[in-house]
């Protein structure tokens, strides 16, 4: 997303923690049993997965979609603060 290649591979889906992960944008606790987004992909030749609460995931969503934000427009995992901030977008996302 944003500023980075388009991966090779990539899958997205809304799973259950087995254990506790953290959240990649807002980097509140995921805690075991709770429900969250995980992105794998492969970009550039590298894996990644990225772990996204429910809070963000969703306002990730409404601000593309309120945006008409693409996926090469938007922010890269771990970046979407930023991003908003330097788009003069209100935070809603997660809290740590």
């Amino acid at each position: 997303m944003g500023d980075t290649l388009q991966p090779d591979v990539f899958e997205s889906s809304t799973v259950t923690a087995a254990k506790k992960h953290r959240c990649c944008e807002c980097l509140a606790d995921i805690q075991k049993g709770e429900q969250y987004q995980s992105v794998r992909g492969l970009w550039d030749g590298l894996w990644s997965t990225h772990r996204t609460c429910t809070t963000c995931a969703d306002f990730r969503e409404r601000v593309e979609a309120k945006h008409y934000i693409g996926p090469d427009e938007g922010p890269a995992f771990g970046y979407l603060r930023e991003w908003c901030h330097d788009a003069d977008i209100e935070w809603e996302g997660g809290t740590p």
